[in-house]
C-alpha cells in the first residue's frame, strides 16, 4: 500500500514499492524521489499537485492509504539506525582494505629496500674491480 505523508508545509511524502509503477507520470509532475530523506526513501511532492498524484493513484488502481499522516518520529529514528548501520559496514570494509594497503605497501617498501641494497653492492664490487 502506498502512503502519503505530510512532509513540510510545501511537501508530501509518497512511499511504497507500487510508486515504481507510475515513477513516469510523477516525475511528469516535477516530483522528485529521494533516498535521503529525514524518514527514508519516498517521492518528494509538492502540494500544489497533491490532486493529480492522487488520480493518478486512482487511475492506475493503486492501493492508498487516504489519510494523510503526519511524519511519524519512530520513523526518523529507524532511518538514522539503518544509515548508522550501512555506515559501520563502509567504516569496517575501508579497514579492511586499508589494512591490505598497509601489507602491500610495506612488501614493496621491504622489495625497494633489497633493491637499493642489491644496487648498493654492485656499486661496491665495481668500484674495487676498477681499482684492482
Amino acid at each position: 500500500m502506498i502512503e502519503i505523508i505530510n512532509y513540510s508545509k510545501f511537501s508530501y511524502i509518497l512511499r511504497g514499492t507500487e510508486t515504481k509503477i507510475i515513477k513516469e507520470d510523477l516525475k511528469k509532475l516535477k516530483c522528485k524521489f529521494s533516498t535521503s530523506l529525514k524518514i527514508g526513501t519516498g517521492w518528494i511532492i509538492h502540494k500544489d499537485v497533491i490532486n493529480d498524484v492522487l488520480n493518478i493513484l486512482q487511475n492506475n488502481n493503486l492501493q492508498y492509504d487516504d489519510e494523510i499522516k503526519d511524519i511519524n518520529p519512530e520513523d526518523i529514528k529507524l532511518n538514522i539506525l539503518d544509515k548508522i548501520k550501512k555506515s559501520e559496514k563502509i567504516i569496517k570494509d575501508n579497514q579492511k582494505k586499508l589494512s591490505h594497503l598497509k601489507l602491500d605497501l610495506k612488501m614493496w617498501e621491504d622489495e625497494f629496500l633489497n633493491l637499493v641494497e642489491e644496487k648498493q653492492s654492485l656499486n661496491t664490487r665495481e668500484k674495487r674491480k676498477k681499482k684492482k
